[in-house]
C-alpha cells in the first residue's frame, strides 16, 4: 500500500486503460525528422519494483509513457519492436496495431541487453538500430536529427557529457548482440561510440522512482 507520502505521486499514475486517449501533447513529433531505414526497440519488460507501479503506464500529458516512446520513434523507424514481460497483457493492450511485441517470460531472471537481443533475433533485426528502455524522457524531434546526421553508431550526451537514450546502434552492433548479449550489458558495446552533444537537457535522466519521475515533470 501507497505511504502518505508517495499517495499523491502514485495517482499520477495508470494501472490500466481499456482504450487510448487522443488529445495532442506538447512533444512536436514533426516530419521535419527524416526517416532511415531503421527499427527501434522499446525496452519495458521490468517489473518497476522501485516505481511501484508499470512504468510504461505512466501519464505524461494524459497518455501512457510508452505512447509518447513510440510516437516519437515512429517518425524516424521503419518498425518499432517493443519488449514486454511483467504484465504483458495488460501493456500489450495499450499498444498500438503497427508496433511488434516480443514477450520476455524470463524478464524476472535476465537483463535488458538479454531483452535487447531476444527482440533483435525473435523481429530478425538488422542495424541501424535504435535503443531505449522506457523509462526515460521521450526523444526530442532535434536528438534523433542529430543522431541521423552524425550516423550510426552514436550515443546522445547532454552539455556536461552524461549519455542518456536512445541510442544509435550499428549494423555490426546490431549482429553481435545477436550472436550473443553483451556480458557488461549494452552500455560496454556502446563505450566507445561517438558522443552526440544535444539540446536537450533531461536526456540522460531516467525514472527509478515516483519522485524521480516527479522532478522530471511527468504526471
Amino acid at each position: 500500500m501507497a505511504t502518505s507520502t508517495n499517495s499523491g505521486l502514485l495517482r499520477k499514475y495508470v494501472a490500466f486503460f481499456p482504450c487510448i486517449p487522443t488529445s495532442p501533447t506538447p512533444f512536436d513529433y514533426t516530419n521535419s525528422v527524416p526517416k532511415r531505414l531503421t527499427t527501434a526497440v522499446i525496452l519495458a519488460a521490468g517489473g518497476s519494483v522501485r516505481m511501484g507501479h508499470p512504468k510504461p503506464l505512466l501519464l505524461v500529458d494524459g497518455e501512457p509513457l510508452i505512447l509518447h516512446h513510440i510516437r516519437a520513434l515512429s517518425r524516424i523507424c521503419d518498425a518499432v519492436v517493443v519488449v514486454l514481460g511483467c504484465g504483458a497483457s495488460d501493456l500489450r493492450a495499450v499498444l498500438p496495431a503497427s508496433v511488434q511485441v516480443v514477450i520476455n517470460t524470463d524478464w524476472k531472471t535476465t537483463w535488458p541487453a538479454d531483452s535487447l537481443r531476444l527482440a533483435l533475433v525473435e523481429a530478425d533485426l538488422v542495424g541501424p538500430c535504435w535503443v531505449t528502455p522506457v523509462d526515460v524522457p521521450p526523444a526530442a524531434p532535434d536528438t534523433l536529427r542529430r543522431m541521423v546526421g552524425a550516423g550510426a553508431p552514436a550515443v546522445p550526451v547532454d552539455r556536461h557529457g552524461q549519455p542518456g537514450h536512445p541510442v544509435l546502434l550499428d549494423d555490426p552492433m546490431v549482429k553481435s548482440i545477436r550472436r550473443q548479449a553483451p556480458a557488461g550489458g549494452l552500455r560496454t558495446l556502446i563505450a566507445s561510440a561517438p558522443r552526440i552533444e544535444v539540446d536537450a537537457t533531461d536526456v540522460s535522466q531516467d525514472f527509478d522512482d515516483p519522485e524521480a519521475f516527479e522532478a522530471w515533470g511527468g504526471g
